[in-house]
């Protein structure tokens, strides 16, 4: 026992330089657990009050133009060739109005929280995702009142959706069709 006398106080003292280890590297987390707490509560905070303000914005835009200010409409459509020629069916028809488009629901919401829109023309299906999703998304969690119409090149209108639906091509030949929701 007496030769192994060094390697088992070598042993001990590795020990217990590992738990010591063990304890800061657990404080540490502890630390960085409460820290990512806090800044989950600020973050949830703040994104509140920035959306009160963003709605705010939102109703003193709408109350601007509605005195005589451009129309503003979001076409909100993942295909691009056909987001192009629904926007620019709309441009010949209403000069007076300013058309953006979103190719994704990221930029959609996005657009949504910083610009308001008078009407939002939105394609059925965007990147796998059905129209319930897109409205909620973009009408019910933003707390958005707009006119949304929802349209398509070769579907029906859903069961379940009660807004206003139309035909893609017709919207392309005719964008008069659009005069009753803007």
């Amino acid at each position: 026992m007496e030769n192994h006398a060094p390697e088992l106080l070598f042993l001990a003292f590795a020990v217990w330089q590992i738990v010591e280890a063990f304890g800061k590297l657990h404080k540490r987390i502890d630390k960085i657990d409460v820290k990512c707490k806090y800044e989950k509560n600020n973050y949830n905070a703040l994104s509140q009050k920035v959306d009160r303000v963003l709605n705010n914005l939102h109703n003193q835009r709408k109350y601007y133009q509605d005195n005589g200010k451009k129309k503003e409409v979001l076409v909100f459509d993942d295909d691009e060739q056909s987001a192009f020629l629904v926007s620019e069916s709309l441009r010949k028809i209403f000069d007076d109005t300013n058309i953006t488009i979103a190719y994704n629901l990221t930029n959609a919401i996005a657009l949504l929280k910083i610009q308001l829109f008078d009407l939002i023309l939105s394609d059925l299906k965007h990147d796998n995702k059905d129209y319930g999703e897109i409205y909620k998304q973009i009408i019910d969690e933003q707390n958005i009142q707009t006119n949304f119409v929802l349209y398509s090149g070769c579907a029906e209108k859903p069961d379940k959706y009660d807004g206003i639906f139309l035909d893609k091509f017709e919207i392309i030949k005719n964008p008069e069709i659009l005069k009753e929701y803007l």
